[in-house]
């Protein structure tokens, strides 16, 4: 028989035990809720690694196919080069990290691709042109979707980063607006000639560009970045703008020629786009790390708990 003593140690040792496992076990679904979005970001990292590549080739397809439909025939090359990395590039499994509202943006993107790839050629540049930008313009929303579904705005690279995605993004945008500055200004080039409302336009487009890249170098001196120097990035975007201000729209035709004018663009816009990766980079290294520490963290409080039920 159990004495008073012996009932007084067992209640005692009781009310020891189950705090200590319901602290355990409280920790371990914790670990497990932190876990899951981890895998959730590592997922949306991914995903949004796949459609910067995208972007970027539809970029170059954009700017290329412009100046093409504008007169410059050796541009057909190049282009056709693009349209099969495009093509091979979609052949990727994407849908699988999507959400509902994302897979339709998705789909709705994909059907437009193909129909633009079978009239490519056959419209008008002005009409080609649009079309490409709402195209890029879907695919920056869904980037932007997958950040906020997949939590990506909560990772922070230091103690005081706490909107390292929208960083990231306007670092797209930035090299975005390059982007239509690359295409309209390929296909001026291309023709020798512009006109009155291409000049606006592309005065308008430079705004948004110089606008932006304010934005992404206070972003990157702040005290919110990790980055060290990123003086490239500046210096080619720098001299990109200079030959479209001085050699495209100043004079009364243009003196740059469209390849020249297409690779000014492409070496400001990969700039940009190679920050986004470093960026990108980061914010995998760390989602890593600290998935590292949970596992540890689960498997020390998962064998305590196997301990005290044994």
């Amino acid at each position: 028989m159990i004495n008073s003593a012996q009932s007084d140690l067992i209640m005692l040792f009781g009310s020891l035990l189950l705090p200590a496992l319901f602290l355990i076990v409280t920790t371990v679904l914790f670990v497990k809720k932190k876990q899951s979005k981890k895998n959730t970001q590592i997922k949306g990292l991914d995903s949004i690694s796949f459609l910067a590549t995208l972007i970027k080739m539809l970029q170059q397809h954009r700017g290329l196919t412009y100046g093409y439909l504008r007169g410059d025939e050796t541009l057909r090359k190049n282009l056709l080069s693009v349209e099969s990395s495009v093509q091979a590039h979609l052949q990727n499994a994407l849908t699988n990290f999507l959400s509902d509202e994302e897979k339709e943006r998705w789909e709705g993107f994909v059907s437009h691709w193909k129909r633009m790839v079978q009239n490519n050629l056959r419209i008008s540049p002005e009409n080609n042109l649009e079309q490409h930008n709402l195209m890029i313009s879907n695919l920056l929303f869904l980037v932007e979707d997958l950040s906020e579904s997949h939590c990506l705005d909560e990772i922070e690279l230091n103690e005081r980063d706490k909107s390292v995605s929208l960083g990231w993004i306007g670092i797209l945008r930035t090299a975005e607006w390059v982007g239509q500055a690359r295409a309209l200004g390929t296909g001026i080039a291309a023709s020798e000639k512009c006109s009155s409302v291409e000049r606006i336009r592309i005065k308008f487009i430079r705004g948004k560009i110089n606008a932006l890249a304010q934005d992404v170098y206070a972003w990157e001196r702040s005290p919110f970045s990790d980055q060290g120097n990123n003086n490239e990035v500046f210096k080619h975007l720098e001299t990109f703008l200079s030959t479209l201000d001085n050699r495209l729209i100043a004079p009364s035709s243009p003196t740059v020629s469209a390849s020249e004018y297409f690779d000014l663009a492409t070496k400001a816009i990969d700039e940009f786009l190679a920050l986004f990766d470093t960026k990108l980079a980061d914010c995998s290294r760390k989602v890593s790390k600290n998935s590292e520490n949970l596992a540890q963290t689960k498997k020390l409080y998962g064998n305590k708990v196997t301990t005290a039920n044994a």
